[in-house]
């Protein structure tokens, strides 16, 4: 079974931390008893020791899991039965968006872990202790913050997710200000699923897995997640419950289906920290949109977004194409009548977005939007009737016999040419933006928000200049 983390934002656990760290040998007691606590509750395991604590790393990386012994490979190191995992419904269940129904829940359950009979309103209590309480994410940027990013798909993205968290309290306000709880705690417990949860396809439920969700992310991670169905789930209920009772049959599935975190093939050290991938073929921009965090070195995935959309890739390839021989309306006109030829002539082009570079590689869609466009201008380009019989700067001050609408130039546009251009355009306008936040640093204090924005941004550019560089050469 495949489990991997499903869209919607950030990483509250710390920051990407890498195998082979400087083992630990400076554990507190308390650190060990709150540590052997959760994982003791989580597992149903109190007779031996973990193979792993919850420990504090070092470089103010966050907490993470660290082996208190050599483990061999391929060995089961944690596994938590799924009456512990919190999780939400299936999609098709949920009234709120996944994030909102479970932190609504999750607050809920505070809450309850916080009254005089704490230990019988809330079996989760020992988990919600160990929670971190606030993490800066996408979600709590300025609009200063999202512009600093210098990626107006990002961007948008961001916008998408606050406009969609801030409807969401907006509807559950009375509820929640009735339970005490603000809209910073509603945002709080909102980033903490969303940080943590994996994603399962085959029930469409995200789970937060009590002691699991300490692991933080690699790109070469030494353990993997697993999931070990009961028979009962194997089979499914609905072929049996007719003979044995249901809740009796779904409380049995929970308890003996497991949730469980293996070791990797190479085994790990004791005093290592054990670490997961959240995601191998990821860039940059989804692990600071989901996860609030840019993986630590290269990230060999990291991309640049080129083109918003197939009509920004139209606009740009008729503007080169055509350079300064139209009138601005009728360049939007041509644009305009390229862009239906485009989405008559291709299925898929309306859900063609996000077209993006790699340091040394392109979209694999890149080619086929790029063929399709060529083909399109030249039909309506050629075409006497196209933009209403307009012609060209050039064309209307030469012979009868020229061409319409810049009929297509002795000299055609190549995808490569195409994607220096922009990548070239997209270069200086991160150099300005960067140049202008620097700018801004000098007067005032630079935020966290701003920060990782930077930090982004950066990456950006770096990609930028190797896919150039390498283009050229």
């Amino acid at each position: 079974m495949q489990l991997h983390y499903k869209s919607s934002p950030l990483c509250l656990h710390g920051r990407a931390c890498t195998p082979g760290l400087p083992r630990f040998t400076a554990r507190t007691a308390s650190t060990i008893h709150k540590s052997s606590s959760l994982l003791d509750w989580a597992t149903g395991e109190t007779q031996h020791g973990h193979a792993v604590a919850i420990e504090k790393l070092p470089s103010s990386a966050g907490r993470g899991l660290v082996a208190t012994q050599d483990i061999p490979p391929n060995e089961k190191i944690l596994s938590i039965p799924f009456d512990k995992v919190y999780s939400s419904k299936p999609e098709d269940e949920l009234e709120f968006h996944w994030s909102v129904d479970m932190a609504l829940r999750l607050l809920k359950d505070k809450q309850a872990c916080h009254g005089v009979a704490s230990s019988k309103d809330s079996k989760w209590c020992e988990w919600l202790a160990q929670l971190p309480t606030h993490v800066l994410t996408p979600l709590e940027f300025t609009e200063d913050e999202v512009a600093a990013l210098g990626d107006d798909g990002l961007a948008a993205e961001v916008r998408v997710m606050q406009q969609c968290v801030g409807a969401s309290y907006e509807v559950l306000q009375e509820e929640l200000q009735a339970m005490g709880c603000s809209y910073q705690d509603f945002l709080a417990a909102v980033q903490v699923l969303h940080s943590r949860c994996f994603f399962q396809p085959e029930t469409s439920c995200h789970m937060a897995v009590p002691g699991i969700d300490m692991a933080n992310h690699s790109a070469t991670p030494n353990a993997q997640v697993a999931v070990q169905h009961s028979p009962h789930a194997v089979q499914g209920i609905a072929a049996i419950e007719e003979v044995c009772d249901p809740s009796t049959l779904q409380r049995e599935c929970e308890e003996q289906s497991q949730f469980q975190l293996v070791a990797g093939h190479q085994g790990i050290r004791k005093g290592e920290e054990v670490t997961i991938s959240y995601g191998s073929m990821w860039p940059d921009a989804a692990f600071l949109l989901l996860f609030g965090f840019l993986p630590e070195g290269d990230n060999p995935q990291n991309n640049c977004q080129l083109f918003l959309d197939v009509p920004d890739m139209v606009a740009c390839y008729t503007s080169l194409q055509q350079q300064a021989s139209l009138q601005l309306s009728e360049q939007n006109m041509l644009n305009k009548e390229v862009c239906e030829c485009v989405k008559s002539s291709w299925e898929d082009a309306e859900g063609c977005r996000g077209l993006f570079i790699t340091k040394h590689g392109v979209d694999g869609r890149l080619p086929v939007a790029f063929q399709v466009i060529e083909d399109c201008f030249r039909c309506v380009a050629c075409q006497p009737s196209s933009s209403q019989g307009i012609k060209s700067k050039e064309a209307s001050t030469s012979s009868s016999s020229s061409s319409s609408v810049g009929c297509i130039n002795d000299a055609q546009v190549s995808l490569p040419a195409l994607l220096q251009h922009r990548a070239a355009q997209r270069l200086r306008a991160l150099d300005d933006l960067e140049r202008s936040e620097l700018q801004k640093a000098e007067r005032t204090a630079t935020s966290q928000g701003k920060a990782m924005a930077r930090a982004f941004r950066r990456r950006q550019m770096d990609v930028l200049q190797c896919f150039l560089k390498a283009a050229q050469s």
